[in-house]
């Protein structure tokens, strides 16, 4: 009989301690999301404005209790604007850190340099790379940059007709060839010339060589085709300073980097992201959140797009699970997110749909919207 107690106790011991171990294992897990982010070098300002967003977002998601009851851990890694070490960031991400989904990545040498990891893992990664050449390349991939064939028709169309010539000086990455290339057939095709080309190396730092030989082309326009703002502010202020007039124009390059960089760059003007809409109440909740927590408005919409996926994901999880062919159904099948930067779909390359462009021009060294 004493035996028999002894075995019940014991019985109901293991039970306890089981349950106990079994609790503290869900306590103790988590889900893994880990991040490619240009934090150091010429792009830095746009890895900190991604790095921000997604912070935001996961902060967010942890105060209101995870996603399923599990908090959600971040791991962030510098991938520094290019192929070779996003390659390098996203192994080790998925290899020895184990996440469970990857995010980041505003340059496409990035997405281009990280997408045969993430395929080759069947890892989700959600980036914001603009070149065409990265569409169709990843059946596991979303991306919430609109291509580049659809920037460089807007500006063309844009430009034509007050701006029938231009030259083009491009820095030579994955973003900036693919964007010369596209930008060069859409403003032939509506009626353009492309007056000369030149490309730079992203060390260079001395432009006059090239600059003359614009100069010497006399276009209405010069398309300054760069990765970085600081770049594209010397670029300008050497043209300035061998007297060319040409009407500058960028894309994407709307930071204090240019914008406050000095009078050469007065009167340049901008393809950029959506300016996100105030009367939206997710847009206007996360800008002053934003602000408030980071005292900066650059790049807004880099953070924007990785504070919407996180809460994307987190849907989607919640319905499907934590399985990545079921959540990677449920996005492809989603008709539209209300996000910040918008309502939302992706195609069935991963390609964004419904987020168009603005345009905007320095005046006094401040940036200002065209209507």
């Amino acid at each position: 009989m004493k035996n028999k107690v002894a075995l019940g106790i014991l019985i109901c011991v293991i039970i306890v301690i089981s349950a106990f171990s079994l609790s503290t294992k869900k306590e103790n897990k988590s889900i893994k999301f880990g991040v490619i982010a240009s934090l150091s070098g010429g792009a830095a300002p746009y890895g900190e404005v991604l790095k921000n967003g997604f912070q935001l977002s996961i902060d967010d998601i942890n105060a209101h209790g995870g996603i399923n009851g599990y908090p959600v851990e971040v791991i962030y890694e510098d991938s520094k604007c290019n192929g070779k070490d996003a390659l390098s960031a996203v192994s080790k991400l998925i290899n020895i850190d184990k996440v469970d989904y990857v995010f980041g990545a505003v340059c496409s040498g990035e997405v281009l340099g990280a997408l045969p990891v993430t395929e080759a893992n069947k890892v989700i990664f959600f980036g914001e790379g603009s070149s065409p050449d990265i569409t169709g390349k990843g059946k596991y991939f979303f991306r919430t940059w609109p291509s580049d064939l659809l920037s460089s028709k807007a500006l063309a169309d844009f430009l034509i007709p007050k701006y029938k010539t231009a030259s083009i000086i491009t820095e030579k990455t994955d973003y900036g060839i693919a964007l010369e290339r596209s930008f060069g057939e859409s403003y032939t095709s509506v009626g353009g010339t492309v007056t000369s080309k030149e490309t730079f190396n992203t060390d260079t730092k001395d432009f006059k060589t090239m600059l003359l030989k614009v100069k010497q082309s006399n276009p209405d326009v010069l398309f300054i085709n760069v990765q970085t703002g600081q770049a594209g502010a010397s670029i300008a202020k050497q043209a300035r300073d061998l007297g060319i007039t040409a009407q500058f124009v960028l894309c994407f390059m709307t930071g204090d980097e240019y914008v406050k960089s000095g009078p050469a760059v007065n009167g340049s003007l901008f393809l950029d992201t959506p300016v996100l809409d105030t009367s939206r109440p997710q847009a206007a909740k996360y800008l002053e959140i934003y602000k408030n927590k980071f005292n900066s408005s650059n790049y807004m919409f880099v953070g924007a797009q990785m504070y919407d996926v996180t809460h994307l994901l987190k849907m989607a999880i919640e319905k499907e699970g934590n399985n990545t062919e079921e959540v990677k159904k449920f996005i492809h099948g989603l008709s539209e997110y209300k996000g910040v930067i918008g309502d939302f779909s992706f195609d069935q390359n991963g390609d964004v749909k419904n987020v168009g462009f603005s345009f905007k021009q320095v005046k006094d060294n401040m940036l200002i919207d065209i209507k």
